[in-house]
Formats: structure tokens, C-alpha cells, sequence
């Protein structure tokens, strides 16, 4: 038995075949069923009472009754089954045939309210009719059935060779009577056809269909040649949309007075739609390339005409608490610092710019869009690169405006190099770069970072600041400079003394923007270096004369002190009263130098106008423009350029200091000197001894001594001079002080003491100690005397030697 429809009638409708089921498995499976139910009755109804056994045993029988009725049916449907399949295959035949008229009625329909708006009955054939009435045949069929029943029939090569010279002089004609762009930078005529090039953009291919001047031109094919640069194997334009491209253009130049101007015009506006839609793909690209991106934003795109592309959201964030203007675009979001891409009706690319950027960097950036190959990335880094640029003017002209510096911008980083100080050396340039992402600046320094990042938190934030942030690395320059100038003198240098008393009047103008170079030799003097004018950097010397005092701390701290030894142990001793004192740094003198001139011979004597008060000199009181408030004396400011000359600076004020203690202590001992020299092709410093005391009991005892040196010893004499030298210092004790030798020079006449050639002289030198930072002068002087001393006693030994030399000689 088949339960799907019969297929004897090829004509009827094909309905899927289901599956075929034997009637002896139906059975099968009814009776199983019924046994199946009629042995687990037996194993369950034991347990229940009579009355449900009866109930369950006639439910059991209904459902196999009721069963087994279905199978009967089925038996006796069976035997009628062939007029059912008759009759359902006429049903099929009937849908069929009412499915196709429905089809048919509406493509007519279709076609009549779409296609054949304009069509009309074409008139009726009277002269067919004619010829059919009298002649029996008509003559003339209509042309589509000649199409219909014709053989198309090639033409030969040697037909071909024929006509090719006529159809290609056809051609030559027609492009020259044309009006054809300037942009087709390519026109060949082969094989029949015209091919034009436009390089980098399109190539078309076109033909004719008669010798006929005004017959429309024949598109035949269009080939792009625009591709994404960074993705060149993929293909910008599928075969089937060139096709309807195609298609499209060639209905245009149907109806066009112009067709090849027109052609150029709308197939160069596709290819620069195009190229705004590959430029949006790669700005899109960009945005998704990292985190360094986030500043990246595309706030618009209009399909072939625009998209605005916004960077730098970082920078824009912190300035537009400044309340600046705003540009509008079209999408209604305000743009911030960004460009927008216009490609106008012309197919010219056209770039705008926010804030607008100066003609040049615009008319820069538009070069790149004129070259063969050139990509969204190169267009960021052009704008990017005139943007800063530009910022880098701006803020060169900021800080020339207030202060001097070198300021050069390096174009190939780019960057902003400050030489803030004179003849900078490279760790001491500031280098200001702007991130191309974020569009912060960055402020790199090789030396510190601590200022720089101040520097760096005032452009980034508030330039009001930036001023002062320059200034504090300036002077921070400075401070740095000193040690390296002072290097051989093993100097102490100090940009604060926490000593030093900082509420005395003459210290507290110079307590900031300061340098205490501590004179190594002469302990409690300083030469202060005060940077008076930062933005014009100009600086002060002085010379700090200050006093090592001792002070008590006040009541509240001691009892505090107090307080804090008792919780820590009750046992322990109570402190006495010079345990709580402490030593500080009196100023005294504040006097003012002036290093342009301290080699003149009129500033050897220095120290006698120094006054343990103020630093005002007597015969200036009158002149009171070089006073401050407080009367102290100011030192001329002279340049920064001054620093070089700093270590000859400090070290002749710490050897003319030496000097004039070493020729007080001399006149304390009677004895005579002359002023300090300064030799000025040497540069050393030296005291001439004229005469030396002989009036103790050591000299007044031998008169013989003492009369050889008045009238012999000091007549030989051309001049004793005291000298000052230095050990060379060993590098593995840089930071020991360094020692000094004071060497006594006796210049003879003829450089001979004894005038006889039978007797030397017995020294021209004497190297009389060697004195570190701690020993003084007193004892230099006492040194000094026992040397002479010995060299009078000597000499006179010789002499008495050479006169009885010179009796035994005349004998």
C-alpha cells in the first residue's frame, strides 16, 4: 500500500512521496501493544481490590478495541484506494494549471505598469493584408523575425584588414571634432577602438556603430586604477558593479551635447569619491590601531562629499576652560582642533582646517594630495607637524618675551631646543617636544627632572606659571654650574647654610636665588653669588664675612626635650645647659665685589673699608642709587658670562685674604713689608719683606750678628719675597683639602750673595712650611723668622769662612 499520490500521469503535479508503512507492521504493532499492556495488568492488579481490577480490566479492553476498529478501517480504505489517488491527482492537475495562469496575469501586469508605459498599438498591416487578398503571399516580414531566423555570419580577417584603416580614420574624426579634457594624458586608436587614459584614475575604452558624426559614442569597458596603498591586492570595485557603472554612463553620453567632457566628469567624481571613502577607511584604521589612538576621533562623514576628523582631544580638554571659539560642522558636534576632507562638485579635493593654519602649512598640506601616492597617515603628520609648528613659535616667542635664551626649533624632530644659559652644553639644553597624539608638551631634561616636570605641568595646564617654572631651572642651571667651575679648588658650595642666621638684615635679601662659596683657607669667609635678575641673568658678588656664635634654643623646645628624655628613661641624667646650645652664623660684613675689576691694584686694599655693620663705604654715603632700603651696598649685576672667570675669582680673593692676615701678623712682629703684589703675567700674588725685628735678646746679645745683617745681609739683598704655592692633589683624595706651601725667595744681585768666586752661594730658596686649612697665619710668620734667623746665621758663618779664606791667601 502507497500512501503518496500515483505518478502514472506525466502531466500532473509532482507532491513529495512519503514514506510506505506494511500493513503487517500495524498489526504487529497493535497486537504487541495489546500484550504489552495485558501482562503488566497481570503484575499490578494483585495488590488491588476487586472493584478497581474490574474497572481496569474494562479499560484495557476498550483501548485494544478501539485498536484493533482503526486497523479494520484501514483494511477495508485499502481496497478503495485507487479513486482517492484518482481523484487526488486531478486536484494537483487543477492547482498546477491555476498557478500558471496567476504567474502569467501578473508578468503581464507587471510588464504593462512598468515597462510598457509608452507603448501603442502598432497600426494595422493594410498593405499585408492587400497582398495577402490578391496575391497569396506577402513579401515583407518584420525585421525581428529576420533576426530571429537569420545566421549571424562573422566577417573575415582580410574583411577586417579592409575596413580597420577606414573605421580608425572615422575615429581620428570624430576625437577631433569632439571637445576632449585636457586631463586624458593618454589617446590610442587600435583595432577599432578608442582607448583614453586618465593616469592614476580611470582608462575607458569606447567605439561607434556607424560612420555617422552625430551616433552616439559606444562604451565598451572601464577600468579603475584606484587602490588603498596600504592594502594593494584588494580590490576597490567588484566586476559587477563596473558593469553597472558602465551601463550608467553609457545612457548619460546617450543624451550628452558634450559626451566625452562629460564622461571625464563623472567618472573623476567617482574616483575621488572613492578616494574619500579609502581615506575614511584608513582614518578609521588609525583610530584602531592602539591606545596611543584615543585622541583620534571621526565626528563625521557625508557618503562622496565630507568627513571631519578630530585629533589631539587630551590638549583641546585643557583649554577649553579658556572659553575659545568653537567651529560648527555640519553634523551639529563642535569641532576642536581638527580638519575636514571636501570633495567639491568639480571632484577637487579641498581641506579645512581648525584653527585655521597659516597659507603656507595649508597650501603644504594640500601637496600631499597632488602626489601618485599618498595616504590618510601622511595627511596627520603634515597638519600634525604644522600644528606644532606653529605652537613652537608661539611659545618661542612667550619666553623671549620675558627672559633671554637660545631658542632653536628643530624641524626634523620636532622640537623646541632652550639653551636658557650662555654657550649651554647639551646636558644643559631643555628640549620641548609635543606628543603627536595627545598633543601635550613633553619637557626632557638630561640633567633633572624635578623642574622640568614643573616646566612641563605649566604648559600643559596654565602657562601663567611657565615664567616662573624657566626661572627656578634657570637658576637650578646656575647652582650646578658653580661646582664643576670649582672643581680644582675643592671648595665648599652651598645653595643654603641652615646655620647661617637668615633673619639678619644684610643676609635676608639674598636668602633665595643664592650661592655660598666657602673660602676653604679663610674660615667664615664666603663669596656670595646672588642671581639678582633671572630673565636678564645677571648676577651679584659679594664677599659674606660672618661669626661662628652660639645661641640657646628657646624654653618650648627645651622643655619638649625635656619631656621626651623623661619618658624615655627615668634613670637617665638630666642635660646640662651647654647641651642644649647650638652654633650659628653671624653676618657681619656684606661687601660688594666686582670681578670685572679685581685685578687692579687699587682693590688690594679691600679690607680697609670693611665695617663689622653694614657693607657702606665712607666716601660713598652721598651716593645712594647703588643702596638698597636698607642700605646696603649693591654690587654693580654684571652677566652670567662672568662664571668663567669664577675660579680665578674666588681663588685670588682666598690668596689676597692669606696675604693681607699674613702682613698684619707681620707688622703685629715689627716687621717691615711692602704692599701685596699680583703679577699679572703669573697671576701669583706676592709680599716683599723689607726688614725684620732685631731688637730681642737673641740679636742684642751677639753684636757681631747683628751688625753683619744690617750692613751685610739686607745691602745683598735685591728682595725677600713670600710666595704661595699648591701640592699637586692626588685624585683619590679630591675631597681632602688640599696643601699649601709658602716658599721665602731671596733675589740676589748677579744671583751671587758672596761676590767671590771661591765661595757659592749657599741657597737662593727657601721652602719654609706647608700649611693646611686649619693652621694659621701666626704660625706661618713664626716659621718665617726662625728661617731667616737660620739663613743670617749661615751666611754669617760663610763670611767669616770667606775672610779667612782670603787672610790665608794674602799670607
Amino acid at each position: 500500500m502507497s500512501a503518496g499520490p500515483s505518478v502514472g500521469n506525466s502531466n500532473a503535479l509532482i507532491v513529495p512521496i512519503y514514506d510506505k508503512i506494511p500493513l503487517s507492521h500495524l498489526l504487529d504493532a497493535a497486537v504487541q501493544k495489546t500484550y504489552h499492556e495485558l501482562y503488566t495488568m497481570a503484575d499490578v492488579l494483585h495488590g488491588k481490590s476487586i472493584l478497581e481490577r474490574k474497572i481496569e480490566l474494562i479499560k484495557f479492553a476498550c483501548r485494544a478495541r478501539q485498536l484493533f476498529i482503526r486497523i479494520l478501517a484501514v483494511v477495508k480504505w485499502a481496497a478503495t484506494t485507487g479513486k482517492v489517488t484518482a481523484c487526488e491527482d486531478i486536484q494537483n492537475f487543477l492547482e498546477l494549471r491555476a498557478r500558471l495562469i496567476r504567474e502569467t496575469s501578473d508578468s503581464l501586469a507587471q510588464l504593462a505598469r512598468e515597462k510598457l508605459l509608452e507603448a501603442r498599438v502598432p497600426n494595422f498591416p493594410v498593405t499585408d493584408t492587400i497582398d495577402a487578398m490578391t496575391l497569396g503571399s506577402v513579401n515583407f516580414l518584420p525585421k525581428r523575425i529576420a533576426d530571429v531566423i537569420t545566421t549571424f555570419t562573422p566577417a573575415t580577417e582580410s574583411e577586417r584588414q579592409q575596413i580597420l584603416p577606414r573605421l580608425q580614420q572615422i575615429l581620428a574624426a570624430r576625437i577631433s571634432t569632439s571637445e576632449l579634457p585636457i586631463q586624458f594624458t593618454t589617446v590610442i586608436i587600435k583595432n577599432g577602438l578608442v582607448t583614453l587614459t586618465v593616469d592614476r584614475e580611470f582608462e575607458v575604452k569606447l567605439g561607434i556603430t556607424n560612420d555617422n558624426l552625430s551616433s552616439p559614442w559606444r562604451l565598451y569597458q572601464t577600468k579603475l586604477f584606484l587602490q588603498d596603498p596600504e592594502e594593494p591586492e584588494q580590490d576597490l570595485v567588484h566586476p559587477m558593479q563596473i558593469k553597472v557603472l558602465t551601463n550608467f554612463i553609457q545612457s548619460w553620453i546617450n543624451e550628452s551635447e558634450k559626451p566625452l567632457v562629460d564622461l571625464y566628469h563623472y567618472l573623476h567624481y567617482y574616483c575621488q569619491a572613492l578616494r574619500l571613502q579609502i581615506l575614511f577607511e584608513q582614518a578609521h584604521r588609525i583610530r584602531n590601531q592602539g591606545a596611543k589612538q584615543k585622541d583620534l576621533h571621526i565626528s563625521g562623514y557625508n557618503s562622496c562629499k565630507s568627513f571631519s576628523i578630530e585629533y589631539w582631544k587630551d590638549y583641546t580638554t585643557n583649554i577649553n576652560n579658556n572659553n575659545q571659539q568653537k567651529k560648527q560642522i555640519p553634523s551639529g558636534k563642535n569641532m576642536d582642533i581638527g580638519m575636514t576632507i571636501v570633495c567639491d562638485d568639480d571632484g577637487k579635493f579641498q581641506i579645512q582646517h581648525w584653527p585655521p593654519l597659516p597659507i603656507d602649512d595649508t597650501v603644504a598640506v594640500l601637496k600631499i594630495l597632488e602626489k601618485p601616492i599618498f595616504t590618510m597617515e601622511d595627511i596627520l603628520n603634515r597638519a600634525i607637524y604644522a600644528r606644532c609648528q606653529r605652537r613652537f613659535e608661539e611659545l618661542k616667542e612667550t619666553i623671549l618675551s620675558t627672559t633671554i635664551a637660545n631658542i632653536e626649533i628643530d624641524s626634523s624632530i620636532p622640537a623646541l631646543q632652550c639653551e636658557l644659559l650662555p654657550e649651554s652644553t647639551s646636558e644643559e639644553i631643555l628640549f620641548i617636544s609635543i606628543n603627536p597624539f595627545s598633543g601635550l608638551f613633553k619637557v626632557v631634561s638630561y640633567m633633572e627632572t624635578r623642574y622640568s616636570q614643573q616646566i612641563e605641568n605649566a604648559l600643559n595646564r596654565d602657562q601663567t606659571n611657565l615664567i616662573d617654572a624657566i626661572n627656578l631651572f634657570k637658576i637650578w642651571l646656575i647652582q650646578q654650574r658653580v661646582p664643576s667651575l670649582l672643581a680644582h679648588l675643592n671648595c665648599h658650595i652651598y645653595t643654603r647654610i641652615p646655620s647661617l642666621n637668615s633673619k639678619h638684615e644684610l643676609i635676608m635679601p639674598f636668602i633665595n636665588n643664592s650661592i655660598y662659596i666657602e673660602l676653604i683657607h679663610n674660615e667664615g669667609f664666603y663669596i656670595l653669588l646672588h642671581v639678582s635678575d633671572v630673565n636678564q641673568l645677571l648676577v651679584q658678588y659679594y664677599l659674606l664675612i660672618v661669626e661662628k656664635r652660639s645661641s640657646i634654643h628657646e624654653s618650648l623646645v627645651q622643655q619638649q626635650q625635656q619631656q621626651q628624655q623623661q619618658q624615655t628613661s627615668n634613670q637617665q641624667t638630666t642635660t646640662s645647659n651647654d647641651e642644649g646650645a647650638k652654633w650659628i652664623l653671624e653676618p657681619l660684613v656684606l661687601y660688594p665685589l666686582d670681578p670685572t675689576t679685581f685685578l687692579r691694584k687699587e682693590l688690594f686694599e679691600f679690607k680697609n673699608a670693611f665695617q663689622y655693620n653694614k657693607s657702606i663705604i665712607d666716601g660713598d654715603d652721598d651716593d645712594d642709587d647703588d643702596n638698597d632700603d636698607n642700605g646696603i651696598k649693591q654690587a654693580q649685576p654684571i652677566s652670567i658670562l662672568s662664571l668663567k672667570s669664577l675660579m680665578k675669582f674666588v681663588n685670588f680673593y682666598d690668596e689676597m685674604l692669606s696675604f693681607i692676615f699674613l702682613k698684619e701678623n707681620f707688622q703685629q712682629k715689627k716687621t717691615i713689608c711692602k704692599n701685596i703684589l699680583y703679577c699679572p703675567w703669573t697671576g701669583i700674588p706676592y709680599l716683599d719683606i723689607v726688614r725684620i725685628l732685631t731688637d730681642d735678646d737673641s740679636f742684642v746679645s751677639n753684636t757681631e750678628l747683628l751688625s753683619y745683617i744690617n750692613e751685610y745681609f739686607w745691602p745683598r739683598i735685591q728682595s725677600c719675597t713670600i710666595q704661595l704655592a699648591y701640592i699637586v692633589r692626588d685624585i683619590g683624595r679630591e675631597h681632602k683639602s688640599a696643601t699649601r706651601q709658602w716658599t721665602l725667595n731671596l733675589n740676589l744681585f748677579n744671583k751671587n750673595y758672596f761676590h767671590n768666586a771661591f765661595i757659592k752661594t749657599p741657597y737662593n730658596s727657601i721652602v719654609v712650611c706647608n700649611q693646611t686649612s686649619q693652621e694659621t697665619s701666626i704660625k706661618i710668620v713664626d716659621c718665617i723668622h726662625s728661617k731667616l734667623r737660620a739663613a743670617f746665621e749661615l751666611t754669617h758663618l760663610f763670611e767669616n769662612y770667606s775672610l779667612s779664606l782670603l787672610e790665608l791667601t794674602d799670607l
